[in-house]
């Protein structure tokens, strides 16, 4: 079995559409994917619709927001096949509205630093979207020739954006990421830290493993360094937590992307998912 458990559609800040990427997974020769979307489950449900044209079976995900609140940065946590999704819908509506206001600042700020650029051509990007995100902003700023591209992490992003030093960032309030963990918990889904490299959150994924707070380590992402992917292999191994594995594509820049499919999940590890047993393992 071939499956990416992480990438994102328009629904929440990914560029392409739901048949694109189911599309785009099956000439990857993919079997199963996960449509992991920002505080939504509305691509997962869309693509479900969809799935048996293209010869796939999607798996119900969503990435959820969180912040370290030992040092204020941010954590992503991946849940896969919740039973009750109540709880989950009423975080991800009270994130999304903290999201939405700090959009809005961020988006004001640049509309001033680039005059040419206007609040409406920022939020059509988002017509697909649960909420504004930044490549939304940074797609209307490629569109008036600006920018590159409007992936995450390119030099304008991080002008513009890096928490601190960005010149139009303004902090989300998000969730602390024991709150998000607890919730995601009751939601009886599969409940996975993602890539922890990203946000230099090892000494999180240390400390979640020792609590038995998370179920697995998202390990096969393409921005986890080789030094934290063999750490990361060890911890699952000690505590017999799940290894999962995805691409996190967003497609605003393909030929940079990692294409879809490019970050597994092994077999052996999908089939104890898609058991949907919560024990550990």
């Amino acid at each position: 079995m071939s499956a990416d458990l992480h990438c994102h559609s328009r629904f929440s800040d990914g560029a392409m559409e739901i048949p694109q990427l189911l599309k785009l997974a099956r000439q990857a020769g993919l079997d199963h994917l996960a449509i992991t979307d920002h505080e939504t489950f509305h691509g997962y449900d869309y693509a479900a619709e969809l799935a048996a044209g293209y010869g796939l079976k999607i798996i119900k995900g969503i990435e959820l927001s969180a912040r370290d609140p030992a040092n204020g940065r941010s954590v992503h946590v991946l849940c896969y096949l919740p039973r009750d999704t109540a709880e989950i819908e009423a975080l991800c509506e009270r994130t999304r509205r903290a999201r939405m206001k700090a959009g809005f600042v961020m988006a004001r700020r640049l509309c001033a630093l680039y005059p040419q650029l206007t609040l409406e051509e920022i939020f059509a990007r988002s017509y697909d979207s649960e909420c504004l995100y930044k490549p939304h902003m940074m797609q209307a700023l490629q569109q008036k020739g600006v920018a590159e591209d409007a992936r995450y992490g390119g030099p304008l992003f991080h002008q513009l954006f890096d928490p601190g030093t960005g010149s139009c960032f303004e902090p989300i309030d998000y969730p602390s990421v024991y709150e998000v963990l607890e919730i995601a918990r009751r939601s009886g889904g599969w409940v996975v830290l993602a890539h922890p490299s990203v946000y230099r959150s090892m000494e999180l994924a240390e400390a979640l493993c020792r609590e038995g707070t998370v179920d697995g380590l998202e390990i096969d992402h393409p921005r986890n360094t080789e030094a934290d992917k063999a750490r990361l292999r060890q911890l699952a191994a000690e505590y017999g937590l799940l290894v999962t594995g995805g691409t996190d594509f967003h497609g605003h820049a393909p030929q940079k992307d990692n294409p879809l499919g490019t970050g597994n999940t092994a077999g052996d590890q999908l089939e104890i998912i898609l058991k949907g047993k919560k024990e550990r393992l």
